[in-house]
């Protein structure tokens, strides 16, 4: 792939930063070609500038960063032990950012089991339920409810 860190200085950079982050939080295997394929999705996002995109990563960086700090509150933290589902639920959080924006309907089958989830991991719930809170605040969106179950299975996966 082309060297485009001198024409995109700003998504270059941003992709470059997005690659440490993968690399201290998913895996230290994560091949250094990725930062211009990161670098090209920053470039090919649509109808949006540069300033924009900056934005969006540190909006992205503050949500996750208030997300690990409810995660620390309960004791909940990346270990050797349990790396595997912590870096899932991290995946998922980042999915999940990506596509607030796109619409689509409410799980409601996830949304029947709600209640025996609550009733079941109450502890779990309760962290969700502030993950979720966390998202909400930060985005200003009204956010799926369904979205709620599966924070919470994530959290229940990590204090087994």
């Amino acid at each position: 792939m082309p060297d485009i860190s001198a024409k995109y200085p700003i998504a270059f950079q941003i992709a470059q930063e997005a690659f440490e982050i993968y690399r201290q939080k998913l895996t230290e295997n994560f091949p250094e070609d990725e930062i211009i394929r990161i670098a090209y999705h920053f470039i090919n996002a649509e109808g949006e500038n540069e300033v924009e995109v900056v934005e969006s990563i540190d909006k992205r960086k503050e949500i996750l960063k208030r997300v690990e700090s409810v995660l620390k509150s309960y004791k909940i933290q990346r270990t050797p032990e349990n790396n595997n589902f912590y870096d899932r639920f991290m995946i998922h959080l980042n999915y999940f950012l990506d596509y607030l924006d796109r619409s689509r309907d409410d799980n409601q089958s996830l949304l029947d089991m709600e209640e025996h989830i609550k009733n079941t991991y109450p502890e779990s719930f309760e962290i969700g339920s502030k993950i979720y809170e966390v998202i909400a605040q930060e985005t200003g969106l009204d956010l799926y409810k369904s979205e709620r179950v599966y924070l919470v299975l994530h959290i229940q996966r990590l204090l087994s």
